[in-house]
């Protein structure tokens, strides 16, 4: 079973930061995150909290409708960048877990998510 359609665009982190290999594989259209720029080194995470959300936003308002982690990256952003993954607990509704990751779909810009639902434990 699919949870995304066809037209739905994704935002991932796959095995390498910024690598669009997942979403080629999925069949879907989208960004790796942090989408490919030429003003900072998108094969790492952005130390910058900040800097990570101004991104995610700019996807979400670019259309971006789900958001999937590599299981790998999403534990490290757990402990390494837990603010980024509380700000995407309030913006995405968590949809799936399996040992090769999570799959988030993205809350419209004017909704938050009213309880934490993001998994926080292995």
């Amino acid at each position: 079973m699919r949870i995304t359609q066809p037209g739905d665009l994704v935002i991932s982190i796959g095995s390498s930061y910024g690598d669009p290999v997942p979403l080629y594989y999925s069949y879907r259209r989208g960004w790796g995150f942090p989408p490919p720029a030429l003003d900072y080194d998108w094969t790492h995470f952005p130390a910058d909290n900040n800097v990570a959300v101004a991104m995610f936003e700019s996807l979400r308002d670019r259309g971006a409708d789900w958001f999937a982690i590599v299981d790998q990256h999403y534990w490290e952003l757990w402990q390494e960048h837990p603010s980024f993954l509380a700000y995407l607990d309030e913006h995405c509704v968590f949809k799936k877990q399996t040992s090769a990751g999570v799959i988030c779909q993205i809350a419209d810009a004017d909704q938050l998510v009213q309880t934490p639902n993001l998994p926080r434990q292995r």
